[in-house]
């Protein structure tokens, strides 16, 4: 493992962690960063400040949850163009939290914000 500080500070100029805009991990569990306009990620790319404003930290997800259950809940505040749940490779099951982006222009993430307290089935999620 890398020194988390190196990481973060190519991608954020403050030097804090913000699990929102830096990390945008598969649910596989693979690497990060920007979107490329082919919509496949990369670990070198940045997203743009609109792009920030359109994702969301999704937390306490039931661990049942797959991802299309999250964009079909999750597009009803927008159009969802991606939603992952982070995944334990060793365990094969959820983290419990993912990430869902918005299509820009949409306002899905305010509207999401807006609309809490959420729940998903019977379990509150929290949303950042």
């Amino acid at each position: 493992r890398g020194d988390r500080n190196s990481y973060y500070g190519k991608h954020d100029s403050n030097n804090n962690s913000n699990i929102n805009s830096n990390d945008t991990s598969s649910v596989s569990g693979g690497g990060g960063g920007g979107r490329h306009r082919s919509g496949s990620y990369s670990k070198g790319d940045q997203l743009s400040p609109e792009q920030l404003q359109n994702k969301i930290f999704v937390g306490g997800l039931p661990l049942h949850l797959n991802k299309d259950e999250l964009r079909d809940f999750f597009s009803q505040f927008g159009t969802v163009v991606d939603a992952i749940i982070m995944m334990d490779m060793h365990q094969q099951r959820s983290r419990g939290f993912g990430f869902v982006t918005f299509e820009n222009g949409s306002g899905g993430a305010q509207a999401a914000l807006k609309a809490q307290p959420l729940y998903i089935g019977e379990k509150y999620v929290e949303i950042k």
